[in-house]
């Protein structure tokens, strides 16, 4: 997708992988024990390991999505109908051959009873924490391409996401082609347009970057200046 830049200098390539690209990425190492038996694998990261090796199966469950037979414009995915998993999706960020940071996100139909891209976790390797790699992940997102058209349910934040994350995703997703719901939705209807929408499923009206908002007159002002009119 595009190179940006970490606080350190260093530089970072933010890449869309497919299910097959991410089924790769997990199995490319294959698991390895330290001598009290803890996998090793993708050491560093919280989610990925060291003692949690990413279980394609506990990551996407066995569900399918071939069986829906009404779907709403934003839940209607363009591909040919499939096993649900062959939809998720993930950004990834790279330092040369050295995975940074990775952001999943899962095709999904959660209690709301529609489909959307839920934001499954952001993970950041330990060397690249505090140097904006989830952050650039995160605003990456409103160019992912696998997104427009479609719905964007947010993970529930953990500790260091509501410090870091949750900001970040406020102020910078402008969903002008995709909607984006929070993750206790409370609505069962499925919005039908792009926009961020709020927990009741009414759309939040956001104004663009550096847009001004228009000045309010003191009431009093107002009325002395009806006065001359």
């Amino acid at each position: 997708m595009s190179k940006v830049a970490l606080k350190d200098g260093r530089k970072i390539e933010i890449t869309q992988l497919d299910f097959s690209q991410l089924e790769e990425l997990v199995s490319q190492d294959l698991p390895t024990c330290d001598i009290n038996g803890h996998d090793r694998s993708f050491e560093g990261f919280r989610y990925l390991g060291p003692h949690n090796t990413l279980d394609m199966e506990w990551l996407f469950e066995e569900n399918k999505y071939e069986e829906e037979t009404k779907l709403t414009p934003l839940e209607d995915n363009a591909r040919p109908l499939q096993n649900k998993e062959f939809y998720h999706r993930a950004l990834a960020a790279y330092d040369d051959d050295q995975l940074a940071g990775i952001l999943i996100c899962q095709w999904n139909k959660g209690r709301n009873d529609f489909w959307t891209y839920h934001i499954k976790f952001i993970d950041v390797h330990e060397d690249y924490k505090n140097l904006g790699v989830g952050t650039h992940l995160t605003k990456a997102l409103d160019q992912a391409n696998f997104l427009k058209g479609h719905i964007l349910k947010r993970g529930i934040s953990s500790d260091q996401g509501k410090a870091y994350i949750a900001h970040v995703m406020d102020r910078e997703l402008k969903a002008k082609d995709y909607a984006v719901i929070p993750p206790r939705y409370g609505s069962m209807i499925a919005p039908i347009s792009p926009g961020i929408y709020d927990t009741y499923g009414k759309k939040i009206r956001t104004k663009e970057p550096n847009q001004q908002l228009p000045k309010k007159t003191k009431p009093w002002l107002e009325k002395l200046i009806s006065l001359f009119r």
